[in-house]
C-alpha cells in the first residue's frame, strides 16, 4: 500500500482561503482512496467551517471524478477534522453522521506534532484497519498469559465441577455462595 501526500487543487484552496488542508492518497494496484485533512485548533472554528470544507470537496474535487475507472475513488472520500482540543460530543456526532459526498472523522484532543507519519496512523486507526494483522497478533499473546485471581483462596475453594459450565452441580453453588458471604 503506498501513501502519499499532495496540495490540494488550487481551486479548493481558493475558495476555503485560510484553512489548511491536505489531501493523501492511499493507492493499491486496484483501488485508490482520498482524504483530505483539515486542522483547527478550537472546536468553534471546527463548527463554522466543516459543513463548507465539506461541500467544496464534493463539487471541487469529487464531482470531477468521472468514468467507471474513478467510480471507486468517487465513494471513498475520507475528511479527517483534526482539533487539537476537545470537541463535544454533539458536534462530533453531528460531523461524523453527515452522509452527503464522503466519510467524516473527528479527530479531536491530539496535542502531538503532526507529521506524516502520524497522519498514516490517523489513517490506519480509522479508514483502512492495515494494523489488524499486529492488534491480532498482541490478542493472541494476551489471550495465553494465565489468570491469576486476586483473592486466591476464593478459587482454590470452587470445585472443579462449578467452573466447567458444563456440568451443575446445585450442592456445591450453595456451599460456594456460602464461603463467599463468609469472605
Amino acid at each position: 500500500m503506498k501513501y502519499y501526500k499532495k496540495e490540494v487543487e488550487q481551486g479548493i484552496l481558493n475558495i476555503l482561503q485560510g484553512i489548511e488542508i491536505s489531501k493523501y492518497t492511499i493507492e493499491t494496484e486496484n483501488w485508490k482512496i482520498s482524504v483530505f485533512i483539515s486542522i483547527f485548533d478550537e472546536q468553534g472554528f471546527l463548527d463554522m467551517a466543516w459543513k463548507d470544507i465539506s461541500n467544496t470537496i464534493a463539487s471541487g474535487f469529487q464531482g470531477n471524478l468521472k468514468g467507471k475507472e474513478n467510480e471507486f475513488e468517487k465513494w471513498n472520500i475520507y475528511i479527517l477534522y483534526i482539533c487539537k482540543n476537545d470537541v463535544e460530543k454533539g458536534l462530533k456526532n453531528r460531523i461524523e453522521n453527515d452522509k452527503f459526498s464522503s466519510r467524516k472523522i473527528v479527530e479531536d484532543n491530539l496535542k502531538v506534532t503532526l507529521t506524516d507519519e502520524v497522519i498514516e496512523k490517523l489513517i490506519v486507526k480509522h479508514i483502512t484497519n492495515t494494523d489488524l494483522e499486529e492488534l491480532l497478533e498482541i490478542t493472541a499473546v494476551n489471550q495465553e498469559l494465565t489468570y491469576i485471581p486476586v483473592n486466591q483462596d476464593i478459587w482454590q475453594d470452587i470445585p472443579n465441577k462449578i467452573l466447567d459450565n458444563r456440568t451443575k452441580n446445585n450442592d456445591n453453588s450453595k456451599l460456594l455462595l456460602k464461603k463467599l458471604k463468609t469472605i
